[in-house]
């Protein structure tokens, strides 16, 4: 049943019983009118009838006496006959009247079952009163006729104790009209203690009606707000609300809407879930939100234990001011890129956390998330101290000696003989190649941890062609190596010695690989944005599945090269990051067994000033 329908019976109940508690007032209404009536009826029956059997002892009474003096009756005895039979027919007639105006206005008969067996005992009394008139009336012309005198009187005496039953129904029912009043306040007592009654129990049925209603809506309305909560805290919801009205329908919708979300997003909650790095959302003012599971591994605290602090708690002092300017830029709407903060764990250690911010305008809401990146910055430490290493305790050595057999190649120390020289000869070459490999390894690191840092000028693209060819050039003797240069005028806005080192990579790589008797090509050109050099040698060329990784660290086309060709598999790596670090790219055109040309372009200087201004 409908609300609506619950609400028209709650109001119907208590207008059928004031309704019935209206047709009681009427009832009693018209009652009150009936008793008086009656009353005044009976008043004026008990006067005729009293009348009447006044007439039937005058009757008698002048027919004895006719009797006893003489034959004929008297005119006054005649005179009482016609009375007699008169107020006989009146009185029959006037109570027939009132019988039928009673019966007309008593709707429900309340009159007790005494009452009306006296009214019925009236009414036959009455019809015997006219038949015993007429009795009398032929007794007394009888009596007046016969010449029998005594017959006569006992004749006539035997009518005498009709008008004393008469008269003592008559004192019966005279008492019967006299205690009408006292029914009629008896009934209206009556009427009145029902009516109090009915309305006493129509107040109680209205509050009790009233009170299960609303307590039932209540009850329903708070499982209902239950359920509500419990969606907000992903919790299984209560049983559904029993009914077809409309909050029964309303929870129905609740539990499909719950059912939808749990299908929908249950796979992204279990992604989350089990994510490694941590999730949170946080507030504008830095308190935590919400916190996935990866708290506890990450920090040792579980979700529950971080709901409602503040993150600065849990990072580190000197790192909190960071993170909360970190945190209003990105609630101002400004992007961040990813930044590092150490945290402190539960069990008070510090751990390395590498945090992306966004920003939920419609949610007004910051989410983040941290990456653990302690074993990282671990091993970068550790990277640190042995480039360290390398830098002191490596290099130093590496360069004193190669230092010292080029100081006994030139014969600083007395002629050597020529077997002698052939091994300080190559105990330089192995050195140098050591010293190559450790001045690489630095360089990418100093890259990799942008400790480089370019010196740029505009610089003539001619200029360091020579330069970096002649660098290269006491190599290219020994294997029979030509270069070509393009003649070009193109200049670019770049670091010269950076630049230097990358030709000089590309040129030896060439160098290495080109058969004896070829051709290294070197030219230049501009562009419409750009300016774009390129290196075409006529080698052996690189696989079509090898063209995507050749930039890597410590990348070989062919195992042997290594130890073949030399060097160390860093140099198109360091390349790659010195042109890059320029803000340009690099690229390989290659078929195996056809040569290759690397090129590589980089802004013009409008474009490059512009960077740099930005």
């Amino acid at each position: 049943m409908s609300l609506a329908k619950k609400g028209a019976l709650l109001l119907l109940i208590p207008v059928i019983i004031q309704f019935f508690l209206l047709v009681g007032l009427i009832l009693l209404d018209l009652e009150t009118e009936y008793y008086p009536l009656r009353a005044s009826q009976d008043t004026e029956l008990t006067d005729e009838w009293t009348k009447y059997v006044l007439d039937e002892f005058a009757v008698i009474q002048s027919v004895k006496r006719s009797i006893a003096h003489a034959k004929q009756l008297e005119p006054a005895c005649e005179q009482h006959l016609q009375d007699l039979k008169h107020d006989t027919e009146h009185s029959a007639k006037s109570y027939q009247e009132f019988d039928e105006r009673r019966r007309k206005l008593v709707i429900f008969d309340t009159e007790p079952q005494a009452s009306k067996d006296l009214r019925a005992q009236t009414s036959k009394m009455l019809e015997m009163c006219t038949i015993n008139a007429e009795q009398l009336v032929n007794a007394a012309k009888q009596a007046s006729l016969s010449n029998n005198r005594v017959q006569s009187y006992r004749q006539i005496t035997q009518f005498l104790p009709r008008p004393l039953q008469e008269l003592t129904h008559l004192t019966a029912f005279d008492s019967k009209s006299a205690s009408a009043p006292e029914k009629q306040a008896e009934m209206r007592n009556s009427y009145r203690l029902l009516l109090l009654t009915c309305s006493i129990i129509n107040l109680a049925v209205v509050l009790a009606i009233g009170v299960f209603f609303i307590a039932d809506i209540f009850k329903r309305l708070n499982t209902i707000l239950t359920n509500v909560e419990r969606i907000q805290s992903d919790q299984i919801l209560e049983a559904r609300v029993p009914g077809k009205d409309e909050i029964a329908k309303l929870d129905e919708s609740f539990h499909e809407l719950s059912r939808i979300m749990n299908q929908t997003i249950y796979p992204y909650k279990t992604m989350l879930e089990n994510a490694q790095d941590l999730i949170c959302s946080i507030d504008r003012n830095g308190r935590l939100l919400d916190v996935s599971r990866a708290s506890v591994s990450l920090l040792g605290y579980a979700p529950e234990e971080l709901k409602g602090t503040w993150i600065n708690d849990i990072i580190e002092p000197s790192n909190q001011k960071l993170f909360t300017e970190k945190l209003v830029d990105v609630a101002n709407g400004n992007s961040e890129s990813p930044f590092e903060i150490r945290m402190i764990g539960q069990d008070n250690s510090l751990v390395d956390v590498l945090w992306s911010l966004t920003w939920s305008a419609q949610d007004r809401t910051i989410f983040g998330v941290g990456h653990d990146i302690t074993e990282m910055k671990s091993a970068e430490r550790f990277q640190q101290d042995v480039i360290q290493m390398v830098s002191h305790d490596l290099k130093s050595p590496l360069t004193a000696i190669s230092n010292f057999h080029e100081l006994l190649e030139s014969g600083m120390y007395g002629q050597l003989e020529d077997k002698y020289l052939e091994q300080v000869g190559v105990a330089k070459r192995s050195a140098d190649r050591m010293l190559i490999l450790v001045n690489d390894l630095l360089a990418v690191e100093r890259m990799r941890s942008g400790s480089m840092q370019l010196e740029r000028d505009e610089v003539s693209l001619s200029s360091i062609f020579e330069q970096a060819i002649e660098s290269v050039i006491g190599l290219a003797n020994e294997h029979g190596i030509h270069f070509n240069v393009v003649p070009t005028a193109v200049t670019a806005f770049i670091d010269e010695r950076r630049m230097i080192q990358v030709l000089i990579n590309l040129l030896s790589n060439a160098i290495k690989f080109a058969p004896e008797n070829s051709e290294v090509t070197l030219a230049a050109r501009q562009l419409k944005d750009f300016v774009e050099v390129s290196v075409t040698d006529q080698g052996r060329g690189i696989p079509q599945h090898l063209l995507g990784s050749i930039f890597d660290r410590f990348s070989q086309v062919q195992a042997s090269d290594a130890t073949k060709k030399g060097g160390s598999g860093l140099g198109l790596a360091i390349c790659k990051a010195l042109v890059e670090q320029h803000g340009g790219s690099i690229s390989v055109i290659s078929e195996s067994g056809k040569g290759c040309t690397f090129s590589f372009r980089i802004p013009k200087q409008q474009q490059q000033q512009q960077q740099q201004s930005f």
